[in-house]
C-alpha cells in the first residue's frame, strides 16, 4: 500500500521524468503479462500519439523502463521477484527506489545494476540523466 512518502517521491519523479520528450511517463498503468497483471509505480513508453477515442485497460505492449518505489508493506524479494519477470517480458530497465536511505537503484537486467545515493541518476540505456536531490530535498 502506497504511503505518504511514496506518493511524493512517485509524483516528484513523475514530473522529472515528464522532461524527457522521447517518452511518456504513465503513473499505475496495468501491465498484462503471461495472463498476469502487474502494476508498476511508474511505466515509461516511447513518445507516441494518443487515442482519446480508444482507451488501453491492460497493456500487453511492455514499456521500456518500469519504476518501483518500495513502501513500507513491500519487501524487497517482492521486487526483485516482479523485476525478474519484467525483464523476462522485455523490459529494458527497471528502477527500485528507496525513500530511505534515499537511493535509486537501476538495473538492466538481474544481474547489471547500478546504485545512485548522491549527484546524478543515469540509465545510459534510455539517455535519462538528473539530480537526486531533486527527488529526496
Amino acid at each position: 500500500m502506497p504511503s505518504f512518502n511514496h506518493s511524493l517521491i512517485q509524483a516528484r519523479l513523475i514530473n522529472k521524468l515528464s522532461r524527457f520528450e522521447q517518452y511518456n511517463v504513465h503513473s499505475e498503468l496495468t501491465l498484462s503479462i503471461d495472463g498476469k497483471d502487474y502494476v508498476p509505480d511508474i511505466a515509461l513508453y516511447p513518445k507516441r500519439q494518443t487515442d482519446w477515442f480508444r482507451d488501453t485497460i491492460k497493456m500487453t505492449e511492455m514499456p521500456e523502463m518500469v519504476i518501483e518505489v518500495i513502501s513500507p508493506t513491500q519487501s524487497i524479494n517482492e521486487i526483485i521477484n516482479k523485476f525478474e519477470i519484467y525483464f523476462e517480458s522485455g523490459i529494458k530497465s527497471c528502477w527500485l527506489v528507496e525513500p530511505f536511505p534515499n537511493i535509486i537503484v537501476v538495473c538492466h537486467s538481474p544481474k547489471e545494476k547500478q546504485s545512485f545515493s548522491s549527484g546524478d541518476v543515469i540509465d545510459e540505456t534510455l539517455n535519462i540523466r538528473f539530480h537526486l536531490k531533486d527527488l529526496f530535498e
